[in-house]
């Protein structure tokens, strides 16, 4: 009997392309360190392995990048599913 299944999405079924959310959103001055901060931080990794809630990033990135609080909000409130995108010859 199969009791668990697990996937890897991460560039096997999925791309991770932060850089689509970056250059729709994110002003150009404010890009690398929303980069360094954000997608780059362990606290992203916190976010990966379900350890830290989208409220709780939200404030700590908001403090890390105070003038980007408006696209952080939006990334996870609206449009976490824009960094992601279907690797179709693998789906």
């Amino acid at each position: 009997m199969i009791k668990n299944i697990i996937f890897d999405l991460g560039n096997v079924l999925v791309k991770y392309s932060p850089e689509n959310f970056l250059n729709k959103y994110v002003k150009k001055e404010n890009q690398e360190d929303f980069i360094i901060n954000i997608f780059k931080s362990k606290d992203w990794l916190e976010l990966d392995r379900g350890t830290l809630s989208y409220e709780d990033a939200i404030e700590v990135f908001t403090k890390r990048v105070p003038e980007e609080k408006e696209s952080i909000e939006k990334l996870f409130r609206e449009n976490i599913s824009s960094c992601i995108s279907p690797i179709e010859e693998n789906v």
